[in-house]
Order: structure tokens, then sequence, then C-alpha cells
């Protein structure tokens, strides 16, 4: 079984919306328990210009992953539950978000290489000329 713990970041879309929103997530799997936080800009007119948090806490079965995203900040204050499947070696999850019947659309996380990571650190320590 492919552990999930890392650093993950992605994208979710609205149906009706052109420009998806990202996200950041740090996953914890537990034998196939999964926990950890997720950060994202806000994205409705009560929210822009704010980071939002959210508590991340679901499971891993096999290639299925669910998870429940639940924010921490008063501008949003439901859950949202996350269905979706490992993919690419279990270097990404895709599947569909919704709060309601009504209000879903299609996701994508990928994970965080720990080699771009550190490439990034090294890159942003080096002065540039």
């Amino acid at each position: 079984m492919t552990n999930l713990s890392g650093w993950w970041a992605g994208t979710y879309s609205y149906r009706t919306r052109i420009a998806p929103t990202s996200f950041e997530a740090e996953l914890r799997d537990h034998g196939g328990r999964l926990s950890g936080l997720i950060t994202e800009d806000g994205d409705s007119p009560r929210s822009i210009g704010l980071v939002l948090q959210a508590t991340l806490i679901g499971r891993v079965s096999g290639s299925s992953v669910e998870f429940t995203k639940i924010y921490d900040d008063v501008v949003r204050s439901h859950s949202v539950f996350y269905e979706g499947g490992l993919i690419e070696d279990g270097m990404a999850i895709e599947g569909v978000w919704r709060t309601s019947a009504t209000w879903s659309g299609p996701f994508r996380m990928e994970r965080r290489s720990a080699r771009r990571e550190l490439s990034e650190t090294v890159r942003e320590a080096v002065p540039a000329d």
C-alpha cells in the first residue's frame, strides 16, 4: 500500500467557474487513516484576500481515497467531502468534491517531490547576481 504522508499541492474547480482554486495539504497516513492540514486562498466575496485553513480526516483503501475537509475559519463553517483515486503510481489523486447535491466539482492533487522542494529551497537561498 502506498503511504500518502507528505506535502501535496492541488486544485479544485466549481462546475460553473473557469479558474480553479489552488490549495496545499500536508497529509499524514497512519496505516490507511488520513489526517492533515489544508491551506488555500479565499475565493469567495467574503474570503478574498484571506488564507483559509482546514483540517483533513479520511482514509485510503487500495487506490481509493476519501477525506473530509473541515474549515477552521468562521468565513467558511462547513465541511467538504472529497472522493477520488490514486493515479500515476501514487503521485496524484483525482476525483470529485461535494458539499451537497448541487455544489460539487473536480479536484486533483499531486505529491510534491522531496527533490523539487529541495531545489526550490536551494534556489531561494542562493542570492541572484
